[in-house]
Order: structure tokens, then C-alpha cells, then sequence
């Protein structure tokens, strides 16, 4: 975890890449297009993984790494006559919108193809194109408007270190003089599509895809006459990258997660659960998940409580703070005035309350919706920029914060006369404009750190993260629609926070949740709890909760990924010479960063390299999903058996572990840390 929240680096004066003097290309038309294109490409890559996995990953730096490859490999054969860094750090700002917008979509609004009418039909066949055209472009351009107000005093005054941010400005530094991070990022990426090409695709159709090997071994089983148990593994690169990048510690969670939902709670659940019972075994293992991530969810926000009330306290004093005149500021010191982002988030909660009396049918219901949509985005945007300054977008508490908006919507707006489907639909719209306003609102800031770090001018990155939002607003609905056509939510595409936000409206709602289950998870959440307090055991609870709902087959490749990432660990600790126990403590402080140094260097190749399997994966999903709607097969082989993918999976896993340690007996790695490897 990334440490920060003091006033660190703030005695030497801040001298950007490029300085403020300076007045080189930014906002480009070429820039701007090719940041919206690249926006599509990353919300539909993302849209796609957190449907299959519940995880999302941060695109800032394998955007960098793709902007920047396409920018300067278009500059070089004379199409553009300028390729700069304050370019490609603002078309990597519009592209990584697509991401974080996908993540507040997908958590929310594929509920609404889970939740069942009174006659029991879904209550959305697909995602009504409009309605989520305008509360994903409202509530991502309002996370940006409301972290505005945070920039100065987050990245500037407190220097938080935005990881992420860090990451991807460095990235784009090394790639002026590099190429060795585009080769990471794009051999991964036709990998990745290569990869899931080959594994079987099964639909409707038939096997769509070239279908060269099967694309699980394992699944579940029956053992006498009910006990069930699901065992196996998924052949997916994209959740080998997943569990590469969340490292050992995560990926050992997930799988014990998975460990405990499959291989105890299925079999218990299978033997003792009556034949007429409403729920299936499996689904009562999700009911589980359900309440561990109840559980889950409220404590992460509470074991960050402080930061909480930080955030709000920073969003506060920049609003209300003296107000500066931009025009007398730096360059690379110039906002869109908070007055203006003020003005415009609260105007936005204009269109969001006319959605919401059109799908509600209440005008009542629209204005009570319209204020809890102003307050919970202003808290939890201010929450989500302070924590992600600290952690990272990764590791935003986002599910957390939009169960903690579901939950009270749900009550209020039940309290206040809604019911039936209209009740439910709208509020998950307030669930959805949230989440998106909270996703995007972290993300803004990562992206204001790497211009803070070039010499970007802020104002021109918060105008080009809004059309970052408003491009992946426009295409995210298709691209969940033919994703569910193809793969079926909530069975091909395990979508785990939505099915959680499904239990939770339908059980306020309709009373119809598996509470035994949902009780019995939200114990074994408090049992964590204990166990993290008492026994000071560090346990992830929504980590382990993730594991416990998805299927095994899911959690055994993000396990591999994690073990990949210790192997690796492993061997850069065998390449590094022992200090010698009488060294001086000065002498030991040195060596520690220096290791540090070299083992973030090893490690970045390997994220670079995972994160191109997962974008290869799931763009590679997202076109299969495509063929299956246009009735096209494409397929080889018919039926192929599983266990002919089983060494192309094992061979996948050793190449990312290999890319990542492979430099440690380069000359030119030896030159740079001559005193620390052997």
C-alpha cells in the first residue's frame, strides 16, 4: 500500500517536466479523437471484466503506454508533425475515463436485468440506452466537477501520491526515450486476443469462437445423492493479469474465498436444502457472498472513517476557501474556477431528476432522488479522490460506497411510497449516477497528478476527462447489451456487485432475499472482523466475499497470478546480494530503497505485461459477444477437450512471471544496480 497524507516534498520547490513557460502542443484535435476512441476501447475492456471477475483495474498506465505508442508511431511515418508528452498525457486522461465510467455502470444498472417483475420476468431485457446515456455522462461529469475543488489541496498542498498517477506520468517520461513498455503492453495484448480466440466459446450457436481447446476444466459435481461441490479452473490470461496485479496476499483471499463458498458452504448447502426450496444451491451460495460483502462494504468505510471525514473536510474548504483568479495563476496551475464546476454539478442534477420522474413516475420521488444524488456525490467523490491520493483508483472502496447509497435510497424512497418496478429502477439510477461520480472522481485526480508531474495545464485535463466520460457514456449500454445477449449476466457473466445490488433493492422491496444465507455471510464477515481485530490477522473482507460468490473456476487463475507474482518475488530476492549485518543504519536505509527500486522496476514489466492480457481478453470477449449476436461461428473445432488448453494456460502464467524476471541477468540492469546484484 502506497503511504502518503503528510506534507512530504513540499520544502523544495515543484519543477515540472515541462515548465510552466512553456507553451508546446496539448489539446490537439488528434489528441482529443484519439483519447475518444481510446475511452471506447478501455470501457469496453473494462465493462467486460468487472461483468466476468467484480474487479476492475486502473487504465492510466496501460492507456499511457497505448497513447503514446500510437501517437509517436504515427509521428514517425510523417501523419502528424507533432507528438509531445503534454499530448499524450491528455489522451490518456480522456481513455482512462472509459475505464473508471465502466466501473460505475457495470456495479449498478446490470441489476436491473437481474430483478424479476410481478410476473416474474426480468425487468429490463437490456439497458435502456437513454436512461443510462444520461445518468453515466451526468454522474461521471459530475465526479469530475466535484473533485475540482481538491486538486489544489490534495496534490499540490497535502502531495498525496496518487500511485497510479506517479505510474503513468513516469511511463510516459521513460517512453521519450523508450520502447520497451510499448512491447510489454502490445505482445501481451495480442496475446490476450489470441488466447481467448482459441478457447471455446459455447452458445446458442454452437462453438463460435476457434474453439482449438475447452475453456474451463473442472465444474460441479454431484457426490451421492444432493452434495455438490465446483472445483476447477477457468483457461482465462485476463484473470491470470488479474491476479499478477492484486499480488499474493489479494489472490490467496479470493481463492480461500472461494475455498469456503464452493468446497464447504455448496456441499452443506446442496445436502441440507429441501428439493422445493425457492433457491438453488448455488444461488444460496451467492446469498452468502451477499451478506460477506454487506459486511464487507461498511467496514471498509469504517476502517477509513478518518479519511472520509478528511475528504469532506478538503472539499469543503476548497469550495468555500478564498476564491483565486485563474487568469494571474501559472499555466500549470489553472482550474476550471470552482465557482463554474460548482454551478455545473448542480445544475446536472437536473437531467438526473427528469430520468428519474420518468422512471419513477413520482414527481416526489425525482426531487427526494435529485437531493440525495447532490449530497452522496459530493461526499463520496470527496472520499473516493482523498483515499484514491492514497491507495490508488484500484483499491477504491467503490462497492462499498454504492451498497451504503442502495441501502438508504432503498428505505427512504420505500418510506415515501414507491413500490413495484418504477420504485426499484429509480433507485437504482441514484445508485448508478453515485458510483459513477465516485469512480470518476479518483480518477480525475490520478489524472491531475501525472499533469501536476509533466507540466500539464489542469484545466484542459478536466475538459478532456468530462469527453472522456461523455464517449464511454454513449457506447457503454451497447456493449453490456451485447455482452448479455452472448454471455448472460449472472450466468456466463457472474457480475457479482450487481447481484448484490439485486438482493438488496429486491429484499427491501419485494422481501425477497435468502436472509438465513445473507445472515450467515454477514456472520462470517463479523467473524473476519474479529479476527483482523483481535488476532491482528490482515484480512481483506470484500476480497475473501468476492471469492465466496464467484465461482472456483474463477478464483483457481487469479490464484496462479498471485503465486506467479511470489515466484517472482521469490527470485528477485535469490539475484540480490545480503547486506552485511554490521552495515551502518544509514548504509541499510540505502540498500532497503535501492531493493525497493529494483524490485518495482521487475514488477512494473510484469503489470504491463498482465495488463495487455487482460485488454487482449476482453476486447477479444467483447467482439466474440458481437459474433454471437450477428448468429457467426467462426469455429475449428467442435467440442474440443479441456485438458488441450491446460499447457497454453501453465505456459501464459510462466510468460508473465518471465517478462517480469527475465531483465534481473541483463547487462544493462547489472550497470544500474552493480552493488546489489549478484
Amino acid at each position: 500500500m502506497a503511504r502518503g497524507g503528510g506534507k512530504g516534498g513540499t520544502t523544495k520547490e515543484h519543477k515540472p517536466y515541462i515548465s510552466a513557460d512553456m507553451s508546446i502542443p496539448e489539446m490537439t484535435l488528434k489528441a482529443v479523437v484519439l483519447g475518444i476512441g481510446l475511452s471506447i476501447l478501455m470501457s469496453a475492456a473494462n465493462a467486460y471484466l468487472g461483468l466476468y471477475v467484480g474487479m476492475t483495474v486502473s487504465a492510466a498506465i496501460p492507456a499511457a503506454v497505448i497513447f503514446m505508442a500510437i501517437l509517436r508511431g504515427l509521428y514517425k511515418v510523417g501523419i502528424f508533425k507533432t507528438a509531445t508528452i503534454l499530448e499524450s498525457n491528455l489522451g490518456k486522461t480522456i481513455a482512462a475515463a472509459g475505464e473508471a465510467l465502466a466501473a460505475g455502470v457495470i456495479f449498478t444498472f446490470p441489476a436491473l436485468l437481474l430483478m424479476l417483475d410481478e410476473e416474474g420476468q426480468p425487468i429490463w431485457e437490456q439497458l435502456d440506452y437513454f436512461v443510462v446515456l444520461v445518468i453515466a455522462a451526468v454522474g461521471g461529469t459530475i465526479g469530475v466537477l466535484f473533485s475540482i475543488t481538491l486538486r489544489r489541496i490534495l496534490i499540490i498542498d497535502q502531495q498525496l501520491p496518487y500511485p497510479e498517477g506517479i505510474a503513468a506520468a513516469e511511463v510516459l517520461k521513460a517512453g521519450e526515450g523508450s520502447g520497451k513498455a510499448v512491447l510489454y503492453v502490445f505482445s501481451a495484448f495480442f496475446l490476450g486476443l489470441l488466447f481467448r480466440l482459441a478457447t471455446s466459446l459455447e452458445t446458442r450457436f454452437g462453438t463460435v469462437s476457434l474453439g482449438l481447446w475447452g475453456s474451463r476444466l473442472g465444474g460441479t459435481f454431484q457426490i451421492g445423492e444432493k452434495t455438490l461441490i465446483h472445483i476447477g479452473t477457468e483457461y482465462s490470461v485476463a484473470l491470470l493479469g488479474v491476479g499478477y496485479i492484486i499480488g499474493p496476499n489479494i489472490a490467496l483471499m479470493v481463492f480461500t474465498g472461494g475455498f469456503l463458498g464452493w468446497f464447504v458452504v455448496l456441499p452443506i448447502i446442496s445436502t441440507v436444502s429441501p428439493d422445493d426450496f425457492l433457491f438453488d444451491p448455488i444461488t444460496r451460495v451467492r446469498f452468502f457472498g451477499v451478506g460477506t460483502m454487506l459486511v464487507g462494504g461498511l467496514w471498509t468505510l469504517w476502517t477509513i472513517r478518518a479519511a472520509i471525514k478528511k475528504g469532506i473536510s478538503e472539499a469543503m474548504a476548497g469550495i468555500f476557501g478564498k476564491r483565486v483568479d485563474m487568469n494571474t495563476l501559472p499555466r500549470t496551475d489553472r482550474d476550471i474556477p470552482p465557482h463554474i464546476s460548482m454551478g455545473m454539478a448542480v445544475i446536472l442534477t437536473l437531467p438526473v431528476m427528469g430520468i428519474i420522474w420518468y422512471l419513477s413516475g413520482s414527481i416526489l420521488i425525482a426531487i427526494v432522488a435529485g437531493l440525495i444524488v447532490m449530497v452522496a456525490a459530493f461526499v463520496f467523490s470527496a472520499i473516493a479522490g482523498y483515499i484514491a491520493g492514497i491507495v490508488g483508483s484500484s483499491n477504491n472502496p467503490l462497492s462499498g460506497v454504492t451498497i451504503i447509497v442502495i441501502m438508504f435510497t432503498s428505505i427512504l424512497l420505500y418510506a415515501l411510497g414507491a413500490r413495484g418496478v418504477e420504485g426499484m429502477v429509480a433507485v437504482i439510477a441514484v445508485g448508478a449516477v453515485v458510483a459513477c461520480a465516485a469512480a470518476i472522481a479518483g480518477d480525475n485526480l490520478q489524472d491531475l497528478k501525472s499533469g501536476y508531474i509533466l507540466g500539464s495545464t489542469p484545466w484542459k485535463l478536466q475538459v478532456g476527462l468530462i469527453i472522456g466520460v461523455i464517449a464511454a457514456a454513449a457506447v457503454i449500454a451497447p456493449v453490456v447489451n451485447i455482452l448479455h445477449e452472448a454471455y448472460v449476466i449472472g450466468e456466463g457473466l457472474q457480475a457479482p456487485q450487481a447481484f448484490l445490488m439485486m438482493a438488496i433493492v429486491e429484499g427491501i422491496f419485494k422481501g425477497n432475499m435468502d436472509w438465513a444465507m445473507v445472515i450467515a455471510g454477514a456472520v462470517m464477515g463479523v467473524v473476519m472482523i474479529v479476527l483482523i481485530e483481535v488476532k491482528k490477522i490482515k484480512i481483506v473482507i470484500m476480497a475473501v466475499a468476492i471469492g465466496i460468490y464467484l465461482p472456483w473456476l474463477m478464483t483457481t487463475p487469479i490464484m496462479v497470478g498471485g503465486v506467479v507474482k511470489w515466484l517472482v518475488d521469490r527470485r528477485i530476492d535469490k539475484a540480490i546480494r545480503p547486506i552485511s549485518p554490521e552495515a551502518p543504519e544509514e548504509v541499510e536505509a540505502e540498500y532497503e530503497a535501492e531493493v525497493e527500486t529494483l524490485r518495482e522496476e521487475v514488477h512494473n514489466k510484469g503489470i504491463l505485461f498482465s495488463s495487455g492480457l487482460i485488454a487482449g481478453e476482453a476486447i477479444m470477449g467483447v467482439l466474440l459477444a458481437a459474433l454471437v449476436v450477428a448468429g457467426i461461428s467462426i469455429a475449428l473445432v467442435e467440442g474440443a477437450p479441456a485438458l488441450a488448453g491446460l499447457p497454453v494456460f501453465l505456459y501464459m502464467a510462466f510468460l508473465i512471471g518471465y517478462v517480469a524476471w527475465r531483465d534481473l541477468d541483463q547487462e544493462e540492469v547489472r550497470e544500474e544496480h552493480p552493488k546489489l546484484l549478484k
